[in-house]
C-alpha cells in the first residue's frame, strides 16, 4: 500500500494490467491503437471533496469508495511513482470518470 494521499476531489488509482495485446481471432494489437483506450484501475484512496467558495461547506466526492473498479480515459489521468514502492499510481478527478462497477455487499 501507498502513503500518498489524494487532495480534493482526486482519487488515486492502480491501473489493472492489461498486457493482452492478441483479438480473440489472435490478431496483434498495435500498442498504438488501444492506449486512447479507456482504462480499468482500483481507487486505492479517495480524497476528502471540495470546499465552497461561498459558504466552506465540504462536499465530499460522491459514490467512488476505495476498493471500487473505475473507468477512465489516460488522457485525464496524472501518473506518479510511489518512491517508497516504485509502484505506478494515477491521480485521476473523480468528476471525468467514466463510470464504476458495483461493489457487491457481503451482507445482502
Amino acid at each position: 500500500m501507498t502513503n500518498i494521499t489524494p487532495l480534493g476531489k482526486l482519487i488515486l488509482v492502480k491501473q489493472f494490467n492489461s498486457s493482452e495485446t492478441k483479438t480473440a481471432g489472435g490478431l496483434i494489437v498495435a500498442a498504438t491503437a488501444t492506449e486512447n483506450d479507456l482504462k480499468k484501475g482500483l481507487v486505492i484512496k479517495v480524497g476528502p471533496g471540495e470546499r465552497s467558495g461561498f459558504n466552506g461547506e465540504l462536499y465530499p466526492v460522491d459514490t467512488i469508495k476505495e476498493g471500487m473498479t473505475v473507468y477512465y480515459s489516460p488522457n485525464h489521468a496524472t501518473e506518479i511513482i510511489d518512491q517508497e514502492t516504485k509502484e505506478k499510481y494515477y491521480f485521476i478527478n473523480s468528476g471525468v470518470l467514466f463510470g464504476y462497477e458495483s461493489m457487491e455487499d457481503p451482507d445482502a
